[in-house]
């Protein structure tokens, strides 16, 4: 019972972290992949 109740927590904390950078690296893709094509486009129509 006490083992279990040790062992839980930290899977918990694991998956947390884990559902955290999924989401992240989610976040970072739908948000700078645009930023950084835009800056692409500007660079390449001022050329």
């Amino acid at each position: 019972m006490n083992d279990k109740d040790k062992r839980s927590p930290k899977k918990i904390i694991k998956t947390k972290i884990r559902l955290i950078s999924s989401i992240n690296m989610h976040i970072t893709k739908t948000i700078y992949a645009p930023l950084i094509s835009h800056h692409k486009r500007i660079i390449h129509n001022s050329n």
